[in-house]
C-alpha cells in the first residue's frame, strides 16, 4: 500500500475533530481524493483506535465514516482494510451491514473476499448472508461470476447437510438465507440441495434472534416460483454514500433548530405566565436578535400559542 500524503493525512484529522455529523461538502472533499484517502484511513486503524471504538462516540463515528469512505475510494486496496474489520467488531454491531455494500463499490475485486466472508463458520449469521447478498450483487447477471457465487452457497449447504450433529439456530438462519439466495439465482444444481434441506427441516422455519426480521421465510411453493421465472436479472448500483447523508445532515440541523426554538419559546412562555407581563410588539425580541419582537418571533409565537 502506498504511504499517505500530507494533504490525505490532514483531511483526516479534520474529520476526526468534526466528527459528530461532519460537513457534506467535506465529506465530498474526502471523497474527491480517490485512492489517497486509503493509506490515511489506514493509519489510523490502530489497536488503541478500536478499543475506543468500543465504547466511545467519536471513535465508533469516526469507524462508520472510515469504512463508507473506504467504499467511495475506487481503491481496491481498501479491500483487504474492510474485509479485517470484521475481526475488529462486534457481530452484532450496525457497521457490520455497512461493510459489505462498501466494499461493493470496489468492483470485481471484491467477489472472493464476501464469498470466503459468507463461508466462515467463526462468524455469526448476519455478517455472513449479508456477505452472500453483496456477492451476488456484485456477480449480477454475469454467468460466469453468478455460478462463482452458486459454488460457494452450494458449499455452505452442503457442508451443514452433511453434519451429523443438529445446527444451532445461527447455522439454521445462514442455511435459510443461503437457500433464499440460490433460489433467487435459480441455480438448477442447488435445487436438490434446497429440497434436502427442506426435507431436513433446516428451511421454512420461522427464524429466531434480533435480526430475525431480515432473514426471508422460503417455502416450496415459493422457491418452485423462483425457479419458473428463470431467477433475478436486475441488481441495484450502490448510491454514493452522500445520496442519503445530505438528507440526513439536513433533517438532523433542522431539527436541533426546531428543538431549540420550541425550548427558547417554553421558556419565554413561562416567564410571561409567573413572572413578567406579555412582550410588547415594540419591546426587544425575547431572543436576543436585537429586532422588535413584531419583526422577529411575534408570528410564529402566536401561531405556536395557537396549538396549547
Amino acid at each position: 500500500m502506498t504511504v499517505a500524503t500530507e494533504n490525505a493525512r490532514e483531511k483526516i484529522r479534520r474529520l476526526s475533530e468534526y466528527w459528530d455529523w461532519p460537513d457534506p461538502d467535506f465529506l465530498e472533499e474526502l471523497i474527491a481524493l480517490g485512492g489517497e484517502i486509503v493509506p490515511a484511513i489506514a493509519e489510523r486503524l490502530t489497536p488503541e483506535f478500536f478499543l475506543l471504538a468500543c465504547t466511545e462516540d467519536r471513535e465508533s463515528s469516526l469507524l462508520f465514516y472510515f469504512v463508507q469512505l473506504l467504499g467511495e475510494s475506487g481503491n481496491p486496496a481498501a479491500i483487504p482494510i474492510l474485509f479485517n474489520l470484521y475481526s475488529e467488531i462486534d457481530d452484532d454491531d450496525d457497521l457490520m451491514i455497512e461493510i459489505p455494500g462498501a466494499m461493493s463499490k470496489l468492483g470485481l475485486e471484491a467477489l472472493g473476499p464476501l464469498l470466503r466472508l459468507a463461508a466462515d463458520e467463526s462468524l455469526s449469521w448476519f455478517p455472513r448472508v449479508s456477505a452472500a447478498e453483496t456477492a451476488r450483487e456484485v456477480a449480477r447477471s454475469n454467468p460466469a461470476l453468478q455460478a462463482r457465487v452458486s459454488a460457494s452457497l452450494r458449499e455452505i449447504i452442503s457442508g451443514y447437510l452433511s453434519q451429523t450433529e443438529p445446527p444451532d439456530d445461527d447455522a439454521r438462519d445462514v442455511i435459510a438465507s443461503v437457500a433464499a439466495d440460490l433460489a433467487t439465482l435459480a441455480d438448477p444444481e442447488a435445487r436438490p440441495l434446497i429440497e434436502a434441506a427442506f426435507d431436513a427441516g433446516l428451511v421454512g422455519h420461522r427464524p429466531t434472534g434480533q435480526r430475525a426480521m431480515d432473514i426471508p421465510i422460503i417455502d416450496r411453493d415459493g422457491v418452485a416460483k423462483l425457479y419458473a421465472e428463470g431467477g433475478r436479472t436486475e441488481f441495484r448500483t450502490p448510491p454514493s454514500f452522500l445520496y442519503y447523508y445530505r438528507k440526513n445532515y439536513t433533517d438532523h440541523h433542522e431539527k436541533i433548530v426546531l428543538d431549540r426554538r420550541l425550548k427558547l419559546l417554553e421558556a419565554n412562555i413561562l416567564t410571561t405566565v409567573v413572572f413578567s407581563p406579555r412582550i410588547g410588539r415594540n419591546d426587544p425580541c425575547w431572543c436576543g436578535s436585537g429586532l422588535k419582537y413584531k419583526k422577529c418571533h411575534l408570528a410564529q409565537d402566536e401561531k405556536e400559542r395557537s396549538r396549547l
